[in-house]
């Protein structure tokens, strides 16, 4: 039998010195966060939840390490993060223009510092090989966050990733929209609701198309395949632990211009 574990990060509130926060204070973060652990216990994940200061850089880096070492081949790992997100000068040149890239990595704001895409492949590559990862991150510049650095010589990922992000990577996304949620956790969320109350055979790339058309006008959910490619995955029911397909396959999955500029 297949093992789910995941992780929800919420960060509201950052570190503070003397009153001056590192990020600006945001509202739904937390809610956020606290929804996707729900929909994760009523899918029989084991699910951990790290809200404001226990969102730190360590917190959640030993979390993900953790997951690595405990999931095999077949088991999926689900990590959600609802915070900022910024993107800063890439340095060591995996995203250099000459690579396809744009010049910047992605990051996650966390309690005490950020999080880079570079950071996060490498986690990724710590998983074996055949365990999926589902990320969805509601945070500004979401579009390739968990992206596999292109630099030659970087560890290869055998997990099999799918990111399903707020917006685009130089997109930011609205943080309110009066329901306690962000709106794309609400379209998310409202989505997912429909799905269960419909008893509905849809796939990852049904829920993510539904969400998209949620928002759109208003800011665009991004869909990025990592590490291994594997149709089959995509063509799952939502944040299912056991490796079902939803439907008979009659599409592929979208590619990864699908959603964002890649």
């Amino acid at each position: 039998m297949a093992k789910g574990i995941s992780l929800h990060i919420g960060v509201n509130l950052s570190q503070a010195t003397g009153g001056i926060y590192l990020w600006p204070p945001l509202r739904t973060c937390v809610n956020s966060a606290q929804k996707m652990a729900e929909i994760a216990e009523s899918r029989h994940f084991k699910a951990e939840f790290l809200p404001n200061e226990k969102a730190t850089r360590l917190a959640i880096i030993q979390s993900i390490k953790r997951a690595a070492s405990t999931l095999i081949g077949g088991d999926i790992f689900f990590v959600s993060f609802s915070g900022h997100g910024t993107q800063v000068k890439d340095e060591n040149g995996d995203e250099s223009p000459t690579l396809g890239g744009d010049g910047l990595d992605e990051t996650w704001c966390c309690f005490d510092g950020k999080i880079i895409d570079d950071e996060l492949a490498t986690l990724w590559a710590e998983f074996r090989p055949g365990v999926r990862i589902l990320a969805i991150s509601d945070s500004c510049h979401s579009g390739t966050v968990t992206r596999s650095a292109r630099r030659p010589g970087r560890v290869p990922i055998g997990a099999k990733g799918l990111l399903i992000g707020a917006c685009r990577d130089a997109e930011t996304v609205m943080a309110d929209d009066g329901s306690g949620f962000s709106p794309f956790t609400h379209a998310l969320v409202e989505t997912w609701q429909k799905i269960v109350a419909t008893h509905s055979k849809a796939d990852y790339r049904e829920f993510y198309s539904r969400i998209h058309r949620m928002l759109q006008g208003r800011q665009t959910p991004s869909w990025y395949r990592f590490g291994t490619i594997d149709d089959d995955f995509y063509l799952e029911p939502p944040f299912s632990i056991e490796h079902t397909i939803a439907l008979r396959r009659t599409r592929g999955a979208p590619s990864n211009k699908i959603g964002h500029q890649d």
